[in-house]
């Protein structure tokens, strides 16, 4: 018997008047609007920790590398460590199996250099099942290219 439950699986590329699983995800997103401004996206040296201190342990930061495509993870929270039970921080993406949303979002993110929403319900870890939501959010050094993202993740 299969006791998975059903998929409720969405991918949410237009943020406008959406309602965010977590607070986390709207501090974390305003942060964001508010770094942007009129430009298309934050250079990541705008980029404060102390400003979302609340958010740091549920933050993902990826490297994003062209040609072929790939994303290091360059740190992890506490709290994604925790629920991971292993501490991702200077590992590459392709490194882990089942990744495919993951590529999904950090791929749109990148090519559309615009945040999107992700949430689905899968096995957990350390319990029968968990739904989670990652907010994915394009950096940029230069203005024009997104080589970082920065990820909050909610757990529940």
């Amino acid at each position: 018997m299969n006791n998975s439950p059903e998929s409720t699986r969405s991918f949410i590329k237009d943020l406008h008047n959406i309602e965010f699983d977590s607070h986390i995800h709207t501090q974390v997103y305003q942060y964001w609007l508010e770094l942007k401004g009129s430009k298309s996206m934050p250079r990541k040296s705008d980029f404060n920790p102390a400003s979302v201190v609340a958010a740091l342990p549920f933050i993902i930061i990826a490297e994003v590398h062209n040609n072929p495509a790939r994303y290091k993870f360059r740190l992890a929270g506490t709290k994604i460590v925790a629920t991971l039970r292993t501490n991702i921080s200077g590992h590459w993406l392709d490194e882990y199996e089942n990744v495919d949303d993951v590529v999904e979002t950090y791929s749109w993110a990148t090519e559309h250099k615009q945040p999107c929403y992700f949430r689905d319900t899968l096995p957990h870890p350390t319990t029968d099942f968990a739904r989670y939501s990652t907010l994915t959010l394009p950096f940029s050094s230069d203005g024009t290219n997104v080589d970082y993202l920065i990820t909050t993740t909610h757990f529940s």
